[in-house]
């Protein structure tokens, strides 16, 4: 496999997309439909670096876990693609210090709030939590949340409710993302030692977490719309999708069966991306 291969893979591109998506929507919706093309590039080039930079230097001190589970032993430093494994880390302090660079030119409170993200998802999320609590996702959900809120504050120049409750919204959704898929791959985490709340809790009583998360993410999502003045086709297209996300996440909450958890993962991944879809459709037509 080529080293362009194991770069991409290295940096999680479709991953840094969708979080790059979450914060370019909310910056259209606070631009009432309408945001400057140099605007938007800047955005996309500095949270997009600072985002993929970010994930290689969290991929650089996971590599032990990774290499420990099925579902992740492919990726490229457990398998040695790259190496030493520390060009990953300047590499991936490359593309955030670009990042954050970029970011200063849509203005001072964008760059904070991605130097915000990268705090929290290095040294809270991964150095800090995630080997020691079931909770570090918590954590993690803020670094996922940052884009969201940095495309807010790229518009407007600040926070605002709008851009918290986008933020809330990415933050809420992060839990039921990776509770999901912890409870299919349960075994692959507890061999590699770490405390999702599946591990620790079961998969039962993790479900119920992941149910009460979804019906915050879908309360958010329809909030969202009220606050924004998406208008109705918005609340239709989010109330469908709550529905679904309510029933798949409830199907796991009784069953807790593998199956059900891989089900509710399949359409929680979808739900966020309909969610900013509805919202930027919205916000421009």
């Amino acid at each position: 496999m080529g080293a362009t291969s194991s770069y991409t893979r290295l940096l999680k591109l479709k991953q840094t997309s969708l979080l790059v998506f979450s914060g370019l929507v909310p910056m259209i919706v606070a631009g009432s439909g309408a945001v400057g093309l140099r605007e938007a590039i800047l955005y996309v080039l500095g949270v997009g670096a600072a985002v993929a930079g970010t994930t290689a230097v969290n991929m650089y001190f996971d590599r032990d876990i990774d290499a420990a589970m099925r579902r992740t032993s492919n990726r490229p430093l457990p398998k040695g693609e790259i190496d030493p494994p520390h060009k990953a880390v300047i590499l991936g302090v490359a593309l955030f210090a670009l990042g954050i660079m970029v970011s200063l030119q849509l203005n001072a409170l964008v760059a904070g709030v991605v130097a915000l993200g990268f705090a929290f998802d290095i040294f809270v999320y991964t150095l800090a939590t995630k080997r020691r609590t079931p909770w570090s996702v918590v954590f993690g959900g803020v670094a996922g949340a940052a884009p969201a809120l940095a495309g807010w504050a790229a518009a407007t120049g600040a926070l605002g409710l709008g851009g918290l409750l986008f933020a809330a919204l990415v933050m809420l959704w992060i839990p039921e993302h990776i509770w999901t898929l912890a409870t299919y791959y349960a075994d692959d985490y507890a061999r590699a030692g770490v405390p999702m709340l599946p591990v620790v809790w079961g998969p039962r009583r993790s479900a119920s977490a992941t149910f009460a998360c979804a019906a915050g993410t879908a309360a958010l999502a329809l909030y969202l719309g009220l606050v924004a003045g998406l208008g109705w086709a918005y609340e239709l297209v989010v109330a469908i999708a709550s529905a679904i996300l309510l029933w798949a996440t409830g199907s796991f909450a009784m069953k807790s069966s593998p199956e059900s958890a891989l089900r509710a993962f399949k359409v929680a991944n979808s739900y966020l991306g309909i969610v900013l879809l509805a919202a930027l459709a919205a916000s421009i037509l």
